[in-house]
Order: C-alpha cells, then sequence, then structure tokens
C-alpha cells in the first residue's frame, strides 16, 4: 500500500472540532526502533526503516518533489521481512536481524508513542503523544498505486482547508524531533541532505 498523510497539530481548533465529530477506533502503544548505517545511507535518502512492537516495516518515499515544494507526503510501505530484503539488497535466505547487523544498519532511536486513531468518513487521523514530549498528527489516506497519488492529495489538502486545519511536513515528524533533540549531528545531516527542513 502507499501511504498519503499530512502532518498536522493535535493543539490547533480545527483539529480539536474535527475530531469532536470524528469516531474513537482505538488507542496504541507503539515502541519504534529506527535503523541505520554510519553513513546515514538510509535517512538521508528518506528511507525510514523501523521496528515497530518487534516487527519490522521500511517506508520508501514516492515524492517527486523536494521537502521544500511537498504539499503531503508519500510513501510506499513494505511490512514482510521479504519485501525488506530485497528493498535493501540484503540476502534474501538470511534472518532479516542478522543480515541488518551484518551490514552495520544498527538502532539510532528508540520512540515510545501513544497513539489515539481516529475515522472520518474515509480519513484516518492519528494523534501521537511520545516519550519525550513531542505531539503531533496525522490525517491519511492509503492507495493501491501511485496512479492514485495526485488525487489523493488534492483529497488531502481539500479535506484540511474545509475543516480550517493548517498542515506542514517540514520535517515535523517525530523522528526529526527526536534527533534535534538526541543526536544533532544525525539531524544536520538530513537537513543538509533536504530530508527536512531546518530552522
Amino acid at each position: 500500500m502507499i501511504e498519503v498523510e499530512i502532518n498536522i497539530s493535535p493543539d490547533e481548533d480545527g483539529v480539536k472540532q474535527l475530531i469532536a465529530k470524528s469516531d474513537f477506533i482505538r488507542e496504541d502503544i507503539l515502541t519504534d526502533i529506527y535503523y541505520d548505517d554510519p553513513q546515514y545511507s538510509l535517512t538521508t535518502h528518506d528511507t525510514w526503516l523501523r521496528s515497530r512492537n518487534n516487527r519490522f516495516e521500511l517506508k520508501l518515499p514516492l515524492n517527486r518533489e523536494t521537502i521544500s515544494l511537498r504539499a503531503v507526503d508519500q510513501y510506499r510501505e513494505l511490512e514482510t521481512n521479504a519485501e525488506i530484503k530485497k528493498a535493501l539488497n540484503l540476502p534474501p535466505k538470511k534472518d532479516l536481524a542478522e543480515s541488518l547487523a551484518e551490514a552495520n544498519i544498527k538502532p539510532c532511536a528508540t520512540i515510545v508513542t501513544t497513539r489515539q486513531v481516529y475515522k472520518h468518513g474515509e480519513f484516518t487521523i492519528d494523534l501521537d503523544v511520545t516519550d519525550f514530549g513531542f505531539s503531533k498528527g496525522e490525517i491519511e489516506l492509503l492507495v493501491k498505486t501511485e496512479e492514485e497519488i495526485a488525487s489523493t492529495k488534492k483529497k488531502l489538502t481539500d479535506f484540511a482547508a474545509e475543516h480550517h486545519i493548517a498542515y506542514d511536513i517540514s520535517g515535523a515528524g517525530k523522528m526529526p524531533q527526536y534527533l534535534k533533540t538526541h543526536n544533532q549531528k544525525h539531524y544536520n545531516v538530513l537537513v543538509a541532505a533536504g530530508v527536512i527542513k531546518g530552522e
């Protein structure tokens, strides 16, 4: 599946009003361990490998625009070990964790998040609070093909405008904010690579 999303602030009045009119689905506790090598080969290419509650996931960017021009984020999500090994050019018959260690791809951040999930029609709304005090939200849609991305981007931005919600993708995610606080070197590398916007 392809995830198309916009980042929002949970504290905005428009978001609070939207949540009040949405269906509460569940609350999750997510433990995300992010991975990269010493050269930051993954994250400098906007590629995000994590173990979420002990299950590996890989997000691959589909954006054609640079970070400064994007209105929404677009990622293809890989959730099976076989897909992830293929995408990272790792040996197909070896255990994923073992292959990562051999490739010197190691944990670089651990983030625990409390997530509240809401639905409003076809839109999923996630509101997150992390263990380091950062809060963020996302409005997202999942699509099957890249041909659907353009119309989905418009759906998201129109939906946000309809509900008077400002949105942003400029380094507003949990991982950039974590790095800004806990690993300034890694953060600066991502800013220089154009993956996130610096302040």
